[in-house]
């Protein structure tokens, strides 16, 4: 056979068995599109199980006034940090993926992106309420020695603005770091009228 012969006879086995290659298995094409759609469809079934209605339990804890004053703050910095976790992801999830919301998952998801927008919401208008509440007045008058005292453990306080972070943070903090200076520092006295874990009730506002 002469070379050319040779050469042209090659050729024409290699481009069958490439043309033939498909047959064996999906091309890159496939594979990619079937790769995505896995994902999408895992990514679906982990975000639709993303709900915040078990927060809603602990909220009420935080809003009950019979509790002390730090333990409140500190349970509602926990929901507030959790739900903010959650509507993001969701919110996230769904930005960079439309299509979830039309997938099997699509109505949970929907339901769950809804439910924890409305319910971070309203975890975070009562978590500026309280803070601001308390930091209005920080200390008040311990009836058993007259001394002032601080109304709350200040450095949940501290901890509970900055996880909010409000435009205004830093007069917030300012007005805690005052606070410290007066009764000299973060904690109600030991056994005053006001050292119950937070509650305030007990003294008298100043």
């Amino acid at each position: 056979m002469r070379p050319n012969h040779l050469v042209s006879a090659l050729c024409a086995c290699l481009l069958a068995v490439a043309c033939a290659h498909p047959a064996y298995g999906p091309d890159s094409d496939q594979r990619l599109e079937t790769a995505i759609s896995e994902r999408a469809s895992s990514e679906g079934a982990d975000v639709a199980g993303l709900k915040c209605s078990d927060l809603k339990p602990k909220l009420e804890d935080a809003r009950n006034a019979d509790q002390p004053e730090s333990e409140r703050l500190q349970t509602m910095t926990t929901v507030f940090t959790t739900a903010k976790e959650r509507a993001l992801k969701l919110d996230d999830a769904v930005t960079r993926n439309p299509d979830l919301l039309y997938g099997a998952s699509g109505e949970a998801i929907k339901s769950n992106l809804e439910e924890c927008r409305a319910f971070f919401a309203d975890v975070r208008s009562d978590f500026d309420h309280f803070i601001r509440d308390v930091c209005d007045l920080p200390i008040l008058k311990d009836v058993q020695t007259n001394r002032d005292v601080a109304r709350l453990d200040l450095s949940i306080l501290r901890d509970a603005i900055t996880v909010l972070d409000p435009d205004d943070k830093d007069i917030l903090i300012g007005r805690v770091e005052n606070a410290e200076r007066k009764t000299g520092s973060t904690k109600p006295a030991k056994g005053s009228s006001v050292d119950n874990g937070g509650g305030g009730k007990p003294g008298k506002k100043k």
